[in-house]
């Protein structure tokens, strides 16, 4: 004898195994949504950072531009004077922005060439992942010829390489283990200045 009420037995364990596939289903397709998520999220924040050390060296360059280079023949310019002056413009505009300097203010240059008006500062202090390094070149040269008259205009170069941590990598590590990405990476930004004294 049949009940009543008991046909809809059949639809009630078709209902229970699509239920059973979505869950399957999501359960694949989680990890691919989280790694997409956590690169969308480095890769943003990697390009905000790069604008944001952008403007620190284009700063650093119009205010290189603007200062007198009389003092680039001193032996002590890299730690005073005008490229000293370029080296805080940078650091000041990252921890303005809020980014780590990685121990730049006041920092001794690594190397310098006052011949070359080249002076070059290497730092990693403050937890930064690898070295920060800032070139200062005040006085490079580039000729132009135009109607055989050739012009040097002499302009300020300021180059900044920035580490920059990927949290991307912990989260591949964690779905595959043994799975590598690059846990860190340069980013690097120019800016140049005709000097105008």
């Amino acid at each position: 004898m049949r009940w009543p009420g008991f046909p809809w037995r059949g639809s009630l364990r078709r209902v229970y195994a699509e239920h059973g596939a979505t869950l399957a289903e999501f359960a694949f397709t989680l990890p691919f949504l989280v790694v997409i998520l956590y690169a969308v999220f480095d890769f943003g924040g990697a390009l905000t950072l790069k604008q944001k050390l952008e403007a620190a060296v284009y700063e650093s360059a119009r205010a290189g531009a603007s200062q007198s280079t009389r003092d680039l023949s001193s032996t002590t310019v890299g730690t005073n004077g005008s490229v000293a002056d370029l080296r805080d413009v940078v650091a000041r505009h990252l921890q303005d922005a809020g980014i780590n300097d990685c121990g730049l203010l006041g920092a001794a240059p690594t190397s310098s060439n006052p011949s070359a008006f080249q002076w070059i500062y290497a730092v990693n202090a403050n937890s930064c992942p690898a070295s920060l390094t800032l070139t200062i070149e005040r006085q490079q040269v580039v000729s132009a010829s135009s109607g055989g008259v050739t012009v040097r205009v002499i302009y300020t170069h300021v180059r900044l390489q920035y580490p920059f941590q990927w949290r991307l990598s912990r989260v591949i590590q964690l779905l595959v283990p043994g799975g590598t990405f690059p846990s860190s990476a340069i980013i690097t930004v120019d800016a140049n200045m005709q000097n105008l004294t």
